[in-house]
């Protein structure tokens, strides 16, 4: 029983003293490594609604320079409302500070991005089905520390 406890006691202290890694954020399923693998673009053009028989937006993670432009379009937006934030397999968060505004009507719309992040998307009807991505904005590794 002693060298059981001193075992789960070491277990316990190594734990406690390990460094913790800095876990890469991950935002509608893109995360910051796989935006920046995508070409920086100056404007980027996301199509959303049904496309080939699947709700979603395509492209669903990409990657844009500073002041760049993004311009959803698709099948409407008062069935398929745009918000700023996550869908985390359970539900969604809308991000007040997201610089993707709320859209209920029309059916494109343009937003110009100029603060570098990433930056999560989701449709407050389907983000359940899919339909949620998000937008690196910047070249620079934003969370290299695991901070930003």
């Amino acid at each position: 029983m002693k060298t059981a406890r001193a075992y789960l006691v070491f277990a316990l202290a190594a734990l406690c003293v390990a460094p913790l890694a800095a876990a890469e954020p991950v935002i509608n399923a893109c995360s910051e490594s796989a935006a920046a693998a995508i070409p920086l673009q100056n404007n980027v053009q996301i199509q959303y609604g049904f496309i080939d028989g699947v709700l979603k937006y395509e492209p669903s993670c990409t990657h844009l320079n500073p002041g760049g432009s993004i311009t959803f379009t698709g099948g409407g937006f008062g069935g398929h409302p745009l918000r700023g934030g996550a869908y985390n397999g359970i539900g969604t968060t809308q991000d007040p500070a997201s610089p993707i505004p709320a859209k209920d009507s029309g059916t494109n719309f343009t937003v110009t991005l100029n603060k570098q992040g990433l930056f999560g998307f989701f449709c407050n009807f389907h983000a359940s089905s899919g339909m949620s991505g998000a937008i690196l904005v910047g070249s620079e590794t934003l969370f290299a520390d695991g901070f930003d």
